[in-house]
């Protein structure tokens, strides 16, 4: 027993000891490596992300394309179908009520309408999934004077790729989607695009 507690006390005394050189090296060499393997895996995951957008946002996939046809119902009872703007260029908002940069950026939509609507420009919003009555109600409570359409089902949405909303796709006379912009739209930025599809 003797020998067994002075072998134990000589373990604990040696690994009480400071670690030579030799060794601090080989353990920050080591410490090294696994935070490089840690950041290089962190790396290829975020970089498998970014290489695939058009899972994340499919609507991209429609930049410089034909932008899809679409035949809706307006909330005055009326039907629009794309096509029919051939030769204007048009705005499409895809929004709904409860979205809150939806609704930031609808008084500055309706005010850039009303500037350009002389000079062509369609501004076509596209609301998803509501009943009417709510679509009313949000419609007077902003004033908007450009025609809302209601896609029920969200069949167009589904068609331009639509996941995150507020999005705006700015088509040309010619019917081609020339931006495409996701999120909350500002007056600087909003202007740009549509200068870009005004004839």
């Amino acid at each position: 027993m003797d020998n067994e507690k002075q072998q134990q006390l000589t373990e604990t005394a040696e690994a009480r000891q400071p670690l030579s050189p030799a060794k601090k090296r080989r353990k920050f060499i080591q410490i090294v490596v696994l935070a490089l393997f840690v950041a290089l895996c962190l790396y290829t995951v975020w970089t498998t992300v970014l290489d695939q957008p058009s899972e994340l946002f499919d609507s991209y996939e429609l930049m410089d394309k034909q932008a899809p046809e679409l035949t809706l119902q307006g909330l005055d009872g009326k039907q629009y179908k794309l096509s029919n703007f051939r030769g204007q260029p048009v705005m499409l908002n895809f929004w709904a009520s409860w979205c809150e940069p939806c609704r930031a950026e609808m008084p500055l939509l309706n005010k850039q309408y009303e500037a350009a609507k002389g000079k062509g420009l369609v501004v076509l919003g596209i609301n998803l999934s509501e009943n009417a009555q709510t679509v009313k109600g949000f419609v007077k409570e902003y004033k908007l004077t450009f025609p809302i359409l209601l896609d029920n089902d969200s069949t167009v949405a589904d068609r331009y790729g639509i996941d995150p909303i507020p999005s705006t796709f700015f088509v040309d006379k010619e019917g081609i989607v020339q931006d495409i912009h996701i999120g909350e739209l500002d007056k600087e930025t909003l202007d740009k695009y549509i200068k870009e599809i005004m004839p």
